[in-house]
């Protein structure tokens, strides 16, 4: 699977400099922690603002796919620049 991730991200940068490949890398950095952030606090909006309603825990679950995709990618770059 990390195989089949590492030839695609090639095939998706092949024509990507090694400067801007490095830039690309870094906006994934920035999504991920993004994305976490902004998970994280919506759980604890519906966990301290909500008195009991759910919409925050909702919210929390909706973007954690996003979250998770980032991290994967991210994760993904990461392999493929360690070969």
């Amino acid at each position: 699977m990390a195989e089949a991730g590492r030839v695609f991200l090639q095939f998706l940068t092949r024509m990507m400099n090694p400067r801007r490949r490095k830039l690309v890398g870094r906006w994934l950095i920035g999504g991920a922690i993004y994305s976490l952030v902004v998970m994280f606090s919506a759980g604890a909006g519906g966990a301290l603002g909500y008195d009991g309603e759910l919409l925050g825990v909702t919210l929390a679950m909706a973007l954690m796919p996003l979250c998770l995709g980032n991290v994967i990618v991210l994760g993904l770059f990461i392999l493929w620049g360690e070969r």
